[in-house]
């Protein structure tokens, strides 16, 4: 989404579509400055609806559409149907995740449609290795870009001294989902809670089908007011929550480039985070946060304590981690790459 309307801020004529739902669009472009006519929904009822695919086809013939850029399983497949259909456009598709949690179905259909993709961009080389282990054949197509966000302005000194001296937040984000493995992390903090100062809490803020399930866990656990499921959080809060802690933990089973990662430690936080892919690349484990194997819950517990109980190393991490989102990270630099790729 922010690539889009980067792009448009260039000079670019960029149209934002998506495959399912009735209403439009442009709720996700208010105060972005695209227009409502450059949003469209093209009404697919289901995956491989013959009427959608009609009316995506249309559309790009219609206003003349030379590139087609897409991301997701479902919209990557069209948008490589599209192309055998108009074989003069240039498709090129998006792997935000490491394909280890890819279905089959959709790896089938990628060493088949790969042939009529111009290029594939993977958000860590973590995504990359895993596309090539089953398309190999496709190998050259295959170009990194990762991830980009823009820095915070504001002076990490500021930042650092805003946050609570009395109390050790730690911070976790992510859809309540198995991939995201939040009953790992709150089994981390349990077992570190009796080294760990009273005033620790862990909040994991996200949304998803596992809610119910993680709120019986804590309560199993004895966790009950020192673990928070903060819900859903706009934008806008979620800088609070960022500011208000003092480490964050992705405790993931497997990722591609993640967001939340770069954000917190963009905002100064030393990082923890499961062996994934792109958090490999991200993190410089012992400078700007730590890693941990994803089934190693008690170097994650011993992790977490060594943070907490070390200040200067917190700060020392935290600056590290700063630097390192500004210096490899930028927004800037991942719509240039991602310029040269597509023009």
């Amino acid at each position: 989404m922010e690539q889009a309307v980067a792009l448009h801020e260039m000079g670019l004529p960029v149209y934002f579509g998506s495959l399912y739902g009735s209403s439009s669009t442009e709720g996700l472009l208010a105060g972005t400055g695209v227009s409502a006519d450059h949003s469209v929904t093209f009404d697919f009822k289901k995956f491989l609806d013959l009427r959608g695919f009609l009316n995506l086809r249309r559309f790009v013939a219609k206003n003349k559409i030379s590139i087609v850029y897409s991301t997701l399983e479902e919209a990557n497949t069209i948008t490589r149907l599209l192309k055998i259909s108009k074989p003069s456009i240039r498709v090129i598709t998006r792997e935000s995740n490491d394909a280890s949690g890819k279905l089959w179905k959709f790896k089938i259909l990628d060493v088949g449609l790969n042939f009529f993709t111009d290029k594939i961009i993977a958000v860590s080389r973590g995504v990359k290795d895993s596309l090539k282990r089953y398309q190999g054949i496709h190998a050259d197509k295959i170009i990194v870009v990762e991830n980009g966000i823009n820095v915070s302005r504001d002076d990490f000194e500021i930042l650092f001294k805003q946050k609570p001296k009395d109390a050790i937040n730690i911070l976790s984000v992510g859809s309540l989902t198995k991939q995201k493995n939040q009953r790992f992390l709150i089994k981390a903090f349990g077992e570190a809670l009796g080294e760990l100062p009273q005033t620790a809490t862990l909040t994991i803020v996200g949304a998803g089908s596992l809610r119910g399930e993680l709120e019986d866990f804590v309560k199993k656990s004895n966790l009950v007011g020192r673990v928070f499921l903060a819900g859903p959080v706009d934008r806008a809060k979620m800088k609070d929550f960022f500011i208000d802690s003092h480490i964050f933990i992705l405790p993931s089973l497997w990722e591609g480039c993640p967001n939340a990662l770069l954000e917190a430690m963009s905002y100064g936080l030393p990082a923890i985070s499961t062996r994934v892919s792109g958090a490999e690349d991200i993190i410089e484990d012992g400078v700007s946060g730590f890693l941990v194997g994803v089934d190693n819950i008690d170097l994650a517990g011993r992790k977490i304590v060594q943070l907490a109980l070390d200040g200067k190393l917190r700060h020392d991490m935290g600056l590290a981690a700063r630097r390192r989102i500004g210096d490899k990270y930028s927004f800037n630099k991942n719509i240039n790459n991602l310029i040269s790729i597509l023009l």
